[in-house]
């Protein structure tokens, strides 16, 4: 779906005037597609063309001026504003509305792809005792992570039990018994919480 682009607090006064003149004329032009502007154009023209006159008489200098242009600004920037809503609603998110309002489009982000398979994992005991530190390559900054490690039973069986789910490339393990061989594993997690594939499993010995 096609969305509005207006970045209208970006732009300087003599900006908005050409976008906002330029917005008018094309409303204008193309009637027939926007029916019943909210709010009327009459109305954004009449406030156009007041932030004209006071824009010019603030050159002059003085505080009561430029309060008065600014005051213009304001409500110039609030219709424009509530028309951007309109054209966004009467478009239906098609484009090519949008660009007949005078308007701009924006930009359709670029779709954040599965996350690949974590790579590089390693498992490395620290200084501190029951600690071990997790590092693997970044997957970038758009990722999350699932970090497990493996739990295992009297006989032999077990399960992988998800222990942390830091944001950075790194995790410290904490709380595991000295002389102890541990497992972990890490997943990258992107969009709608999507799990990638799992790195390879990581071993080491608890200090």
């Amino acid at each position: 779906m096609a969305l509005v682009k207006l970045d209208w607090n970006r732009k300087s006064v003599p900006e908005k005037l050409i976008k906002g003149g330029y917005i008018l004329q094309q409303m204008t032009l193309n009637a027939t597609a926007f029916l019943t502007p909210n709010p009327a154009l009459p109305d954004v023209q009449l406030a156009f063309e007041d932030l004209v006159q006071k824009t010019t008489a603030a050159q002059a200098g003085g505080y009561a001026l430029t309060f008065a242009k600014n005051e213009a600004e304001l409500a110039f920037d609030e219709l424009i504003t509530q028309l951007a809503s309109y054209v966004q609603n009467i478009s239906g998110g098609k484009e090519s509305i949008i660009i007949q309002s005078g308007m701009d489009v924006r930009k359709t982000p670029s779709p954040i792809p599965p996350p690949p398979q974590v790579e590089n994992l390693d498992a490395l005991p620290t200084r501190t005792t029951g600690e071990v530190q997790l590092t693997w390559d970044t997957l970038g900054r758009n990722y999350d992570y699932q970090v497990e490690q493996w739990v295992e039973n009297e006989k032999g069986d077990g399960f992988w039990d998800r222990i942390g789910l830091p944001s950075k490339s790194k995790f410290t393990v904490t709380g595991l018994t000295t002389g102890t061989v541990y497992r972990f594993r890490v997943a990258g997690i992107g969009k709608d919480d999507e799990i990638g594939p799992y790195s390879q499993d990581a071993v080491s010995v608890a200090p």
